[in-house]
């Protein structure tokens, strides 16, 4: 049965904030993007045609043209937060590159994509402008609806597309054709034949570079970033450790914690957190890397209610503060996000919220762990640390997405107690501190759902806030939790949502 906590979040309408902020900051003119991993093999040619070797930190901007060769690979951050990443064999030239911090339609991204391929997710500049955000080939012109994709060019000079998320748009000088996520497109190398749907999809090498999204049909890779790397950035860490793991499985029975009311301005069908167990069990859909698409849930009160990222339109999975996806999975065992863009909720009537990139709804899911898996040894209590987090956001942006800094979990199996402690700063360095929050979990459940309150402090707080967390225990014997939490009376007077995973 559904478990609401027993506060309410703010609900009234959104407000559409600027998110120029989301990766404001200082930019130089001449520099588009740094180089977040190069293999020996890889050059940049400036508008000198000088080719100079590629490593990792260096800075690139309009004209340059990288090269990879048979064996080398690149992947490239750009400012507004958009990646490349290069595969063997392939040209790609940076035309014209410009973003100070701001779309305000001076901003542009165009690429050449000579021959090779390539992955890319689109920043700041193809999720607000799209008309800004072009990469060109020598048979095609790849333009977006979406954030995801992968291109190819084919030796005879025909391009093949995927788009991974939302809608990928191919054109040439006769005509113009729509890429859903999940099928292919393909430009002939005549020109006075118009794209077609294709088959074939684009032949992107071997698994991708730690932060670039994994093939559909690969397990997702993620690089683990030592806390030592934001002060040592040589630390061996930060360039190294690589991690392996399954996605969850499109499936019925997950636990799910979700800040609903506050992230849809009351209009989501369902008040406060919602958490279900196996009693009224989430269907939910996951794609091939574990990222959340669609969950359902059932309510005693609202009934069925289905909510689905409405990926068709540009519904995606948001950004945190260095550009990174917003959404991690471990284990095959629990995973997080943030939606972003647009929402649709289905119960007993249809709606579609809207969030921007400094709003969004928040989740974790994960396996419940089942009752007769409960540790029941004498050592009953175990401590949880941090293993992932969403960006935080307030219900109503107007402020770029934050951080959790800090956070741990203790829970008693015996005696049902939990304790969370969670540090967490906005996209204005404002902090929230969450010290000792204490609740308690029903072991008689599958995921033995919890729910903690406490008080709130730091800067966002100067009077205090309310906090409150909703969550439950995943994996056989309880390995992992996750769980949903809420800092109200804010700075900002706009609540402060976020989740959270932890592994024991």
């Amino acid at each position: 049965m559904p478990n609401h906590s027993s506060f309410h979040l703010n609900r009234s309408g959104m407000v559409l904030a600027l998110i120029s902020a989301v990766f404001a900051g200082e930019a130089v003119a001449a520099t588009g993007g740094r180089v977040d991993f190069a293999t020996p093999g890889a050059t940049v040619a400036g508008n000198d045609g000088q080719q100079r070797p590629l490593a990792k930190g260096t800075e690139i901007g309009t004209g340059d043209t990288i090269r990879t060769d048979a064996a080398a690979r690149a992947q490239i951050r750009f400012t507004d937060g958009s990646y490349v990443s290069l595969q063997p064999n392939t040209e790609f030239a940076i035309k014209d590159y410009s973003f100070d911090g701001k779309t305000d339609g001076s901003e542009s991204g165009i690429f050449g994509l000579a021959k090779g391929a390539m992955r890319t997710v689109t920043g700041l500049i193809g999720r607000v402008n799209r008309n800004k955000y072009q990469i060109t080939t020598p048979t095609a012109t790849v333009g977006i609806r979406g954030t995801g994709g992968r291109i190819e060019v084919l030796l005879d000079g025909s391009t093949l597309i995927a788009g991974t998320s939302g809608i990928w748009v191919l054109s040439n000088p006769s005509g113009t054709l729509d890429i859903p996520a999940g099928t292919f497109g393909r430009a002939p190398s005549a020109p006075n034949q118009p794209p077609q749907r294709s088959a074939q999809g684009p032949n992107t090498g071997p698994a991708p570079l730690p932060v670039d999204p994994p093939k559909p049909t690969l397990p997702l890779v993620d690089k683990v970033v030592d806390e030592s790397c934001q002060t040592n950035p040589n630390n061996p860490a930060c360039v190294t450790s690589i991690t392996t793991t399954p996605p969850l499985v499109s499936g019925s029975g997950f636990a799910l914690s979700a800040p609903l009311d506050g992230q849809c301005g009351g209009d989501c069908g369902a008040p406060g957190f919602t958490i279900l167990n196996s009693s009224a069990p989430v269907d939910s859909a996951f794609d091939a890397s574990g990222r959340l698409l669609k969950f359902t849930v059932t309510d005693p009160q609202f009934g069925s209610t289905t909510y689905a990222l409405d990926v068709a339109n540009g519904g995606t999975h948001g950004t945190k503060p260095d550009g990174t996806e917003d959404f991690g999975t471990r284990d095959g065992v629990i995973a997080w996000g943030r939606w972003i863009g647009p929402v649709i909720v289905a119960s007993s009537f249809q709606l579609t919220a809207t969030f921007d990139p400094n709003q969004g709804m928040h989740y974790v899911v994960g396996t419940p762990s089942p009752v007769a898996s409960l540790p029941t040894a004498n050592s009953t209590t175990f401590t949880y640390n941090l293993l992932g987090a969403t960006a935080p956001t307030y219900a109503r942006g107007g402020v770029a997405p934050g951080k959790v800094t800090a956070a741990s979990l203790t829970g008693n199996f015996l005696t049902g107690a939990v304790v969370m402690n969670l540090s967490a700063v906005d996209g204005n360095g404002l902090g929230y501190n969450v010290s000792s929050a204490r609740g308690v979990m029903n072991t008689s459940v599958p995921g033995a759902l919890f729910t903690t309150s406490g008080s709130g402090t730091g800067s966002g707080c100067p009077n205090g806030c309310g906090f409150a967390a909703n969550g439950f225990f995943a994996g056989n014997a309880a390995t992992h939790a996750g769980a949903s939490y809420n800092f109200s009376n804010t700075a900002q007077g706009s609540d402060l949502l976020g989740a959270v995973a932890f592994k024991r």
